[in-house]
């Protein structure tokens, strides 16, 4: 009876091999469908540099008498650029860091959801790691939607307590 367990966790507990198999596998499944929904979102979402057309007006003050609009505009176009380019690098690295380790705890959670409760079959074992990579995939969307829906509600809260403030 007690030969099926892999790691005796106690007199009639333990785990499996199957169950074991889910413990790792399913944290790598999801955080493959993170990474790639990244990917995928930064390739339809790619941020476009787009320079401006005039100079902002703190600048605009600063130009002397001889200076060129011209040339004062494309140099402030190229910071802008430069700034943009490394703003989007560092994003993109703290992404691929931060993602696969939240599919990773993600995967753990859903694991430790299906441990002990389905049968010990290749399908069962099959369909919760597709279903892994999937909710891997949709996480940061949701995480998104989400967010969204928190800053319309707190923004819908703080103006009804300035309303309130003001009267």
């Amino acid at each position: 009876m007690y030969d099926d367990y892999l790691i005796q966790l106690g007199r009639e507990a333990g785990l499996t091999l199957f169950d074991f198999l889910l413990l790792s596998l399913c944290p790598i499944a999801t955080m493959l469908g993170t990474m790639v929904s990244n990917a995928v979102s930064k390739i339809i979402n790619k941020p476009e540099y787009e320079p401006e057309t005039e100079l902002p007006p703190h600048l605009q003050a600063k130009l002397g008498a001889g200076d060129d609009e011209e040339i004062a505009l494309a140099r402030y176009n190229a910071e802008r650029r430069d700034w943009h380019e490394k703003n989007t690098a560092r994003e993109r690295r703290a992404d691929s860091l931060r993602l696969p380790f939240v599919g990773f705890v993600l995967g753990l959670v859903i694991a430790l959801y299906f441990v002990g409760a389905i049968t010990t079959s290749v399908t069962s074992l099959a369909r919760v790691l597709g279903l892994c990579v999937l909710l891997g995939y949709q996480a940061p969307s949701l995480w998104i939607t989400q967010e969204k829906a928190i800053k319309k509600f707190v923004d819908k809260k703080v103006e009804s307590l300035i309303g309130k403030h003001t009267q």
